[in-house]
């Protein structure tokens, strides 16, 4: 599993992992969670990456806050390494699907 701009997953079958059409398969981070949630990218609603994620961590970080520019997906971890509350906050909401998800 890859978490970045999006949400990468692998599929292995038969002892060998799926390629599928130019060497993608899967697509698990277009699986929707929430029919009712957020607009993807994709053109669904409430896919696992509108919650999951760099993306929806930044959303959820200026959701909380009034700036409308930056930061950046590192900047923010930044911010939550040094204790700023509403990057920790907008962490926890990123990292909560992720941990559902994969438990």
């Amino acid at each position: 599993m890859t978490v970045s701009e999006g949400v990468g997953t692998g599929i292995y079958t038969n002892r060998q992992l799926a390629r599928g059409l130019n060497g993608m398969a899967g697509e698990f981070g277009h699986v929707p969670l929430d029919p009712n949630g957020p607009s993807c990218r994709c053109g669904g609603r409430g896919c696992w990456e509108v919650y999951a994620s760099n993306r929806a961590a930044l959303r959820y970080y200026h959701e909380s806050t009034a700036v409308t520019e930056g930061p950046t997906f590192q900047h923010l971890l930044a911010l939550g390494q040094s204790g700023d509350a509403l990057a920790l906050k907008a962490l926890t909401e990123w990292l909560t699907p992720l941990a559902r998800e994969c438990a």
